[in-house]
């Protein structure tokens, strides 16, 4: 969804919801009747509004960048790539968001793989090179088979994640998405509350659309929001985060083109380590990451087999979590 059809539909639809349950109440002289039509128009504004102070991308002069970057556009970490500089940034996943994480330890040297199980070489080290709930992930995997994974170890996995993005917020501001998510959820359940009990105690029928306008609207279009906002109230923080992200998704075009690529070879053998992990951190389809690899091994990177076992132990932790998510969902 483009930033400007997303805009017209969350501007668009609560104006539409609330003709339609308008249909329900009719159009009279009573100023009742028309809450739900009423209480569109206001989450409308409110909509507006925050994407005015909050939602618009800062103004940076795209036309100065190159097409493709040859060259990541800044040393970060992979997992810190893969989470700010997402499509949706600070929108965690295991699923994506380990395999660079354990990359980066293994490129450090401080884990190994063997048959399929992660062995932490030194806890103080992964303490001190990563952040406390980055550790904590660490101490969860260390010397646990991927099937002894279970439900509250994965919920911690998706929790520390978490937890770790919101450091993260320097980069990316989501103060618009936080206050819309407060108006929705705190007026539309108060009045849900407040209604119900005026309704049931004093029989004040009247009461009826104002709890569906300023009641059931607002979580009809957060609903809606969540699964098609794409954090349109939310942005990088600054002119530079922005030209950040806009740097790594064409340093992206180069991990995807082929062609580019076939120009590297043995005297670039130091760069090999760190571009896999952020080709899994941009999520670079595996057809190309399968070519990334084979281009490392005629490069003779010594450590393509150790980012090989790397990627399927993550796969295979990927396969694990999404089991159990899968399990959880048919058990609720």
């Amino acid at each position: 969804m483009s930033e400007g059809r997303g805009l017209l539909l969350f501007i668009t639809a609560p104006v539409i919801i609330g003709l339609l349950f308008q249909f329900f109440f009719g159009f009279g002289r009573n100023i009742d009747n028309y809450a739900p039509l009423i209480a569109g128009f206001i989450i409308s504004l409110c909509i507006v509004l925050l994407y005015i102070k909050y939602g618009q991308k800062p103004k940076v002069n795209e036309d100065r960048l190159p097409e493709t970057m040859h060259a990541p556009p800044k040393n970060r970490a992979a997992y810190e790539v893969s989470i700010a500089f997402r499509e949706l940034p600070l929108e965690t996943s295991p699923q994506k968001d380990l395999p660079p994480l354990i990359m980066e330890a293994l490129l450090k040297g401080l884990v190994e793989i063997r048959n399929n199980i992660l062995y932490v070489k030194n806890m103080k080290a992964i303490k001190k090179e990563f952040n406390p709930y980055l550790a904590h992930i660490f101490e969860w995997l260390n010397k646990r088979k991927v099937d002894g994974i279970d439900e509250f170890i994965a919920q911690g996995l998706e929790r520390h994640l978490q937890f770790y993005a919101r450091s993260l917020a320097y980069l990316y501001d989501t103060n618009g998405e936080d206050i819309f998510t407060k108006i929705c959820l705190g007026v539309g359940v108060a009045t849900l509350i407040i209604g119900t009990i005026t309704i049931t105690l004093f029989h004040a029928n009247w009461v009826v659309p104002w709890v569906v306008g300023l009641g059931v609207e607002p979580l009809i279009i957060y609903g809606l929001y969540i699964f098609k906002g794409n954090h349109l109230l939310g942005r990088y923080s600054s002119k530079d985060a922005y030209m950040e992200r806009l740097k790594w998704n064409r340093f992206a075009k180069l991990l995807k083109d082929e062609s580019l690529m076939k120009k590297y070879g043995p005297k670039d053998i130091s760069m090999w380590g760190k571009w896999l992990a952020y080709a899994y951190a941009l999520g670079i389809p595996h057809i190309r990451l399968y070519k990334l690899k084979d281009n490392a091994k005629k490069s003779g990177y010594e450590k393509v087999k150790d980012i090989e076992i790397a990627s399927k132990y993550s796969e295979s932790v990927a396969v694990r979590l999404n089991n159990l998510n899968n399990s959880t969902i048919k058990h609720n």
